[in-house]
């Protein structure tokens, strides 16, 4: 009998012997995914864009384009992957003048990459402008200068604790 597995802790199985597709595995991103999702579908919602226009504009297939909007997170429906999200936001996004959930959205998806590197934080200027600002975490440079100037004190230091250490072999000499 085949197996395929729903979610963590839990197995369906068939009648036959063939392999099921495994349309339940679950992933650590799969919160960052629904989150992505829930912020397409209002944006989606608030704008009432035509399923054939995703369809035909986004690079993904009908039921790719399904599977996004009515993926239900229980295991019972397969989860969407970052490409099929990517293609469609970038779609949806386009055709919506209403992108209230944009924040959001966006805010999301750099978490995602950044994970925990960095703070992220999103705000509304006025409704054509939105700021992002990344608070990297101190063990991260982004200036040229900063990693030259890194450099040289992390140089100077290790002079002075290998200054440090030969000054007290010296001492324990005596």
């Amino acid at each position: 009998m085949a197996k395929k597995l729903v979610k963590r802790g839990s197995e369906v199985t068939s009648n036959s012997d063939a392999i099921c597709k495994v349309t339940g595995l679950r992933h650590c991103d799969d919160s960052t995914k629904k989150e992505i999702v829930d912020y397409l579908v209002k944006i989606d919602k608030q704008n009432d864009i035509p399923e054939c226009y995703i369809v035909n504009n986004s690079n993904s297939s009908t039921s790719s384009v399904r599977r996004v909007f009515s993926c239900v997170w229980d295991g019972s429906t397969s989860i969407p992957d970052f490409t099929t999200l990517f293609n469609i936001s970038a779609c949806v996004l386009k055709k919506a003048k209403i992108v209230v959930a944009l924040p959001g959205l966006l805010c999301a998806v750099v978490c995602l990459l950044l994970k925990d590197s960095a703070k992220v934080k999103c705000r509304v200027i006025n409704r054509h402008h939105l700021v992002m600002d990344i608070e990297l975490f101190e063990d991260k440079i982004i200036s040229v200068e900063d990693w030259e100037e890194m450099k040289k004190e992390e140089a100077e230091k290790n002079k002075t604790d290998k200054n440090k250490t030969d000054r007290k072999k010296t001492n324990k000499k005596k």
